[in-house]
């Protein structure tokens, strides 16, 4: 999606995002929502978005938002739909005014902490299932993967040489969900053709990914062999 000038750019501009992040986690939190996130905050857009010409980043196959996406907003913002789930004066409350707020106010605590030690901790006694969009260009799968090759837990020697498996569900148009790699308590799973929202991009695929992973079932082939000792424990909500 970038040229080399772009990655440059691109680059150059995280480095100094970094550096904030080490001194004012705030100002951190602005600079990454002009550099990645097209929040057009004064009227601008983010420089992924000038040096890309994407408007939204949901997914690389689309530039734009979906349409199905774009009405669920409309939705959601209709002053009868917010007074049915009980907002106070709907009218006035609008989930995408405050969109930006919102996540400059979860930015500085949510973007900014490393949770390699905790993620290493719940890896050494709970199972955890990993679930990514092939076409997701906010949260790219490939950088997933470096991160877990880079993480030490009981298991990651062995999942550094273990295998991709295809995954696959019955009737599917393409024969080929995505990949599934398992070893320990870690699965990553991979929905080909998804974005960032794998849950509307690939419903079925995510249904079947999370049913399997509670059940203790293998992905490839429809095999039912059990891959789990026990059933695995959810995080509590």
């Amino acid at each position: 999606m970038l040229d080399e000038q772009g990655r440059t750019a691109m680059s150059t501009q995280f480095t100094k995002i970094l550096q904030a992040a080490a001194r004012n986690t705030t100002i951190a939190a602005f600079m990454l929502a002009k550099t990645v996130f097209n929040l057009r905050m004064d009227g601008e857009k983010s420089l992924f978005a000038n040096l890309t010409g994407y408007d939204d980043q949901e997914s690389v196959l689309h530039t734009t938002k979906d349409a199905e996406v774009e009405q669920y907003m409309k939705y959601v913002n209709d002053s009868k739909v917010k007074e049915q789930l009980g907002i106070p004066i709907p009218d006035k409350v609008s989930l995408e005014k405050y969109r930006p707020a919102i996540n400059l106010h979860l930015a500085p605590g949510d973007y900014f902490n490393n949770i390699t030690d905790m993620f290493e901790r719940v890896l050494g006694s709970q199972k955890v299932l990993i679930l990514n969009g092939q076409m997701d260009d906010i949260f790219p799968p490939v950088l997933f993967e470096e991160y877990f090759r880079k993480m030490t837990w009981t298991g990651s020697a062995e999942f550094k040489e273990a295998p991709r498996m295809p995954w696959k569900m019955e009737d599917m148009q393409y024969g080929l969900t995505g990949y599934v790699k398992q070893c320990g308590n870690l699965t990553t799973a991979l929905a080909l053709r998804a974005g960032h929202y794998v849950g509307f991009h690939a419903s079925e695929a995510v249904y079947y990914a999370v049913k399997r992973f509670i059940e203790g079932h293998k992905y490839s082939d429809g095999v039912e062999n059990s891959i789990n000792q026990g059933q695995p424990s959810l995080p509590s909500s």
